[in-house]
Parts: structure tokens; sequence; C-alpha cells
């Protein structure tokens, strides 16, 4: 019995160090898989691509894209699962990221645009970089900048877990600051611009990471361009299409970071639990003046010290 059990402590060990002691994989190719296309996530794309040619230009990157959908998103991680020639994948966005951790169990995947790793449950070949925006930080800001509102509506896609998981923060941290809190669940495309609408029924719009909404987002902006309410978006590429104010993450400088954290893995050898999951170290806030201006919104002096102010001056 003894000798069994010393048999299987080594067994738990050896099992433990297997990232440590297998040889090196001999492909010479990176997967870059993305969710879809969306203007944050093609940041991230172009970021680790850049890095990836300046740093170590001998290895090629195959795209793959699932185009927002869980049946392509799984095929694609059981191909690149079974491609000899694949040594690590970058996953940009949480549906390919659970596809992913479903299936990939030996090599390393470096995630990227996942704002609550948690939700993909990820293992230990997996790190990256997520998008997280402190929840108490966003309200607070927003706070800051308009003192006087009573209600805010969380505009989202409750099928994204990424979106779903950061509402339930968002509402915890704005009722514990005595905000009254409308959620508006955006189930299917057509429903955009009736739930946006609905929405501005509250005395700001915040729009968590959702990838469907920004996507849409001139449909939301379409919608609500001559109510008073303000857009809020948690990432800033929604500030073209007419957003009010935004948070918003440098989702080039992620690629780049997500390309050195497969570096550190695919050349250094590092193990991927030992490197974990990142958050962005800077956060800008930003302000549409010119949409400001155009729903008559006075925004706090104070608040706005602490942002940047686009498209002209309040």
């Amino acid at each position: 019995m003894k000798i069994s059990l010393i048999v299987l402590s080594m067994v738990a060990i050896l099992g433990g160090l297997t990232w440590y002691l297998l040889p090196k994989p001999e492909g010479d190719e990176l997967a870059l898989i993305m969710t879809m296309h969306h203007p944050a996530l093609e940041s991230v794309r172009q970021g680790f691509i850049d890095h990836i040619r300046a740093h170590k230009p001998d290895i090629r990157v195959r795209d793959f894209n699932a185009e927002g959908s869980l049946q392509a998103a799984n095929i694609i991680a059981s191909q690149v699962g079974a491609q000899s020639s694949i040594v690590g994948a970058l996953s940009i966005g949480t549906l390919t990221s659970q596809a992913l951790a479903k299936t990939e169990l030996k090599k390393p995947v470096v995630i990227a645009a996942v704002t609550d790793p948690n939700v993909i449950t990820p293992r230990s070949n997996f790190a990256g970089m997520t998008d997280n925006i402190d929840a108490r930080y966003q309200i607070d800001t927003i706070l800051s900048l308009m003192p006087d509102i009573k209600s805010i509506s969380l505009l989202y896609s409750p099928h994204e877990a990424n979106s779903a998981s950061m509402v339930e923060k968002l509402a915890k941290e704005a009722r514990a600051r005595t905000l009254s809190v409308r959620l508006v669940g955006v189930n299917e495309a057509q429903h955009i611009m009736s739930s946006s609408l609905l929405a501005c029924k509250s005395d700001a719009v915040l729009i968590p990471l959702d990838n469907q909404l920004v996507s849409a987002m001139a449909s939301v902006i379409k919608a609500t361009k001559t109510l008073s309410c303000p857009i809020i978006t948690s990432n800033d590429s929604p500030l073209k299409d007419g957003a009010s104010i935004a948070f918003g993450v440098d989702y080039y400088q992620s690629g780049q970071e997500a390309a050195k954290i497969m570096l550190r893995i695919i050349d250094d050898y590092q193990a991927p639990k030992d490197i974990g999951f990142i958050n962005p170290s800077k956060v800008g806030v930003y302000v549409n003046a010119r949409v400001i201006r155009e729903k008559g919104l006075t925004l706090d002096p104070d608040g706005l010290k602490r942002a940047a102010v686009i498209n002209g001056d309040l």
C-alpha cells in the first residue's frame, strides 16, 4: 500500500511538471483566432502580428475567424488542436476562448479582449491579457461627470458571457451608490433599436464590453440621437459613431502584450499558469464634446479633469 501511494504521488508530481519536461514543439505556426470582426478585436490582432513579425519573423501566423458563431468556434478549436504545425494560439474574444478551453489541453493558449477569464473556465495552458475595466471605477467616473443622475440603464447581450458577467458587477456598484438600475437585455439584433429606446428611460445608458452592441452601435446612436440621455460605453471605438462618453483600453497595446506572453511561453518556456491573466495597466476616459452639446448636457468641471475631451471643447 505504501509503495502504491508513493508511485501515485510520483505520477502526480511528474504530471504537474509535464509542461517543463516535454521537448519544445517543432511546429512553425501560431493560430490567431478571432471571435468576430470588430474594431477592438482587429486592433488586438494587429498589435499581436506586428510584435511577432518584429521579434520572431520566422514563425507564421494563421488567421481564423469564428464570425460570432459558436459552431464555427468549436470547429476552429478542433482544427487548431489537430494540426501539429501549430505550436500555440492567440484567442481574441470570449467565444473562441471558451471553445478552446473545452478542447485544447496541451498547446499554449494566450487570450486577449476577454473581460472575465473565469467565464471561459481556463486551464493550466491558458494565460493572457484581459480588457477588464473595474466596475466601481466606471460607476464612480460616471457619477463624477454627472453627479445629479438618479438612474442608469445597462444595455447588454445576455448571451455574451463577458457582457453578462460585467453587468452583474456594474449593477451591484450602481445600486451601492443608490442609483436605480434598469437591466435591458438584447437577445436579437433586430431588437437593438427598440431596446435602446427602452434603456433611455433612465438618466444614462451604459453599455459594457459587448461585441453585438458595439458592432451595431450605429443603430443604438440612431435610435437615441434626439434623446437627452448619454450613451456611455466601456470601449472607445463607439465614439466615432456618436457615443457620449467612453472608457478605453489600448487594444493594440493589449495585442502586443499578448505577443510578448506568447514568446515567453514558446521561446523562454515559461508555464502559462505561472504568467496568469493580466489586467490593462491604463484605462482612458473620453468625452465626446460635440454629442454632449447636441444633447444639451452639462458635465461637472471637476469630473472632466480626469477625462480627455474630443471633438471640440466644453
